[in-house]
């Protein structure tokens, strides 16, 4: 699968299951301080997806020989 659409999947999970979440934290008390981030939590989703469908053995190697010097622009807030 593309990373175009890896992605598109994986926003458009991310947009139903975000506000659900924080309303579930929020409701059983369990919300924390809420740092900002520089990845948002589909760009996460898309590298762990893509990492699970990679050949790497280690999410370090998959970062360092494919994510950075491939994927940099696809993530242009890194």
């Amino acid at each position: 699968m593309e990373i175009v659409a890896l992605f598109c999947d994986s926003d458009d999970f991310c947009l139903q299951f975000e506000p659900r979440w924080q309303r579930h934290l929020v409701a059983t008390g369990n919300r924390q301080r809420w740092r900002e981030q520089r990845l948002c939590l589909s760009e996460g989703r898309t590298i762990v997806e893509s990492f699970h469908r990679s050949g790497y053995r280690t999410v370090k190697d998959y970062y360092l020989r494919y994510v950075a010097p491939h994927l940099r622009r696809a993530f242009p807030y890194w």
